[in-house]
């Protein structure tokens, strides 16, 4: 049951966050930018991420600078690449790389993990049903009493 209720909630999330995606895809501004500079890290494994750190100009004619969210390995962009930006008008710090990966990767991993909670699920369930009614049939088997005629 958990693991239903909990792929149930998974799938709501990446729902939500996709619609909100959708939203901000929408109204945003989208600008040229341009990668500065690309930080190095290191992941949970040891290994190196790489993430862009890109500049563009706002509507305003003020340039901003951001660290994308998302890191990569091997490293998807190098300085001086051109990238597309999208930005809140009100909140330039709202700005992300224009790509699905940017912008759907996250509600996607969410997705793909709810609809195995819940596959997961409906198969144990449909399994543990088979295995009941198999036992009570038997069982009903067992104290029947014979008619004589």
């Amino acid at each position: 049951m958990i693991p239903f209720v909990s792929g149930v909630v998974f799938i709501g999330i990446a729902a939500v966050y996709w619609q909100n995606n959708h939203r901000f895809v929408q109204t945003a501004e989208q600008v040229a930018g341009a990668v500065i500079e690309v930080v190095e890290s290191r992941g949970d494994k040891g290994g190196k991420l790489y993430a862009p750190v890109v500049k563009f100009t706002d509507h305003r004619g003020q340039q901003q600078k951001f660290q994308s969210r998302l890191s990569s390995n091997p490293q998807r962009y190098f300085v001086d690449d051109k990238v597309q930006v999208l930005y809140d008008k009100d909140n330039p710090r709202t700005a992300v790389i224009d790509s699905w990966w940017e912008l759907n990767l996250m509600p996607f991993v969410l997705l793909i993990i709810g609809i195995a909670n819940v596959f997961v699920s409906v198969i144990f369930a449909s399994v543990a049903f088979f295995v009941y009614r198999s036992r009570r049939n038997r069982n009903v088997g067992l104290n029947a009493v014979p008619v004589l005629s």
